[in-house]
């Protein structure tokens, strides 16, 4: 699988698919729930002792210092309206040690819009509207057009780490985190030098700036565990929005992806049509869209 489209997959269409079919458990559960019949009360029986029911469990204590960079990051996602910013990202494939690099600009938009395109290699751009997704392949002139969900349907909501458990810049529910992970607070630390590949310059200076560290391992039976093995985040103290992150999956592949000129809520350099789905340049080939509302599986065109 190419590099580039790996973290496009992270972001939208596996997962996104996923979302499509929990949705659907957590409807069908709910559809049983109010199927089954009510067992009426049982009556006290004099002279006789009911017995004792066991108290609630009682919940874990919270590092508060991970409480604190949890509690900062959900206020995050709930400031951004808006962010623009540029990234870079290292894909490591352990196993058979071979890294890709690449360079590229994310717009997010609340509550369920992104667009990504890449700034280097094969300038590949990617679109999701919460719905639909797009991918136009720039050096095959080709365009891939994916519904994942219909009209009809809620768009996914990228900041509900239920729907997409991924690595983003932007806030993620606390609540919602320590029900899915295991999450570990490692202090303060600098970023250093990022990895690129050797004869190339670095793409920005090296700063002394101090990020909050956290580790996140996924609990047995949340949706990331089946692909990951640990996520870690690296924020902003102040602003609370992921300045690095990185993921290890089940193959042992690294993908680290770094963000830098970040842009907050400046609507007026963002048209709206940045995310639609829009014309095509002339020599174009737009395939005929895919409906995967009532597949299982991911898209066709994307592997």
């Amino acid at each position: 699988m190419r590099a580039t489209f790996r973290v496009w997959s992270i972001v939208v269409s596996a997962l996104a698919l996923a979302a499509i079919g929990a949705a659907s458990c957590r409807a069908a559960e709910a559809e049983l729930q109010e199927a089954a019949p009510v067992p009426a009360p049982a009556e006290d029986t004099p002279g006789e002792d009911r017995p004792a029911q066991d108290p609630p469990a009682a919940q874990p204590a919270v590092d508060p210092d991970v409480d604190r960079v949890l509690r900062l990051a959900e206020q995050a996602g709930e400031k951004v309206e808006l962010l623009d910013a540029e990234f870079d990202y290292e894909y490591n494939q352990t196993l058979i040690e071979e890294r890709e690099w690449q360079a590229g600009r994310m717009v997010y938009k609340k509550p369920s819009s992104i667009y990504i395109e890449m700034t280097d290699g094969a300038k590949d751009v990617y679109k999701f509207d919460g719905r639909v997704y797009v991918e136009l392949r720039t050096r095959q002139k080709q365009r891939y057009t994916h519904i994942l969900r219909k009209p009809t349907d809620p768009p996914v909501s990228i900041l509900d780490v239920e729907q997409l458990p991924f690595p983003h810049p932007f806030g993620q529910k606390r609540k919602h985190l320590l029900e899915n992970y295991d999450v570990t607070y490692k202090g303060l630390e600098t970023l250093g030098p990022w990895p690129r590949p050797e004869g190339t310059k670095p793409t920005e200076k090296e700063s002394a700036e101090r990020y909050e560290h956290l580790v996140l391992v996924p609990k047995p039976k949340s949706p990331a565990a089946k692909e990951y093995v640990r996520i870690e985040y690296w924020l902003d103290r102040e602003s609370g929005l992921v300045r690095q992150a990185r993921t290890e999956d089940k193959s042992e592949r690294i993908l680290t992806i770094r963000f830098k000129k970040v842009k907050l809520n400046d609507k007026a350099k963002v048209k709206d049509d940045l995310f639609e789905r829009g014309g095509l340049p002339s020599g174009w080939q737009d395939n005929p869209p895919i409906d995967h509302t009532e597949e299982a599986g991911g898209p066709e065109g994307s592997r």
